[in-house]
């Protein structure tokens, strides 16, 4: 049930903030692989439920298959729910917002307004650092080869994409 509440919500969230399906699909796409991720660990340790398949140490059960869509289903809800909410919502208005909510904790001796700046830095800082990334891989993909190599060169020309990246950006 509560889950069922929490996927309405993603639901109404995104037809309230008018994402097309094309931009859902972008929210969605960086996290393929964590969700196959979170599939597989919950379809391979779930060692309860009616055995489906087993082969050696796996074991596919009925209750590991209801765990692994559960907790994908649960990981989805809440990308959609923070990308309409970030689609919807300006930095500064998310970050006054925090401040609003954070504000009690004044009262205990927690430093809100050192936590609000440490986060609006933040939220400034990501596009910043997005754009230097996509500009240095652009420039090393210039320079490059080809990137039908292999995992292992293509990971090593990403890790020569990070040093100026950094430095650019700071």
């Amino acid at each position: 049930v509560s889950l069922a509440i929490v996927a309405g919500t993603a639901i109404v969230a995104l037809v309230c903030s008018r994402a097309r399906p094309g931009q859902v699909v972008m929210w969605l796409k960086p996290f393929i692989w964590l969700f196959i991720l979170v599939a597989a660990f919950g379809v391979m340790f779930t060692r309860t439920g009616d055995v489906l398949w087993a082969a050696g140490l796996i074991t596919v059960t009925t209750d590991g298959v209801a765990f692994a869509g559960e907790s994908m289903l649960r990981f989805t809800c809440m990308v959609l729910g923070t990308s309409s909410l970030m689609f919807t919502t300006s930095p500064e208005a998310l970050t006054a917002g925090i401040a609003g909510v954070l504000a009690p904790l004044r009262r205990v001796g927690v430093k809100v307004d050192n936590a609000v700046l440490a986060l609006s830095l933040t939220m400034q800082f990501i596009p910043v650092v997005s754009d230097e990334f996509e500009r240095a891989r652009r420039a090393h993909g210039a320079r490059a080869e080809r990137e039908d190599e292999g995992l292992v060169k293509r990971l090593r020309a990403y890790g020569a994409v990070f040093s100026p990246v950094f430095a650019n950006a700071l």
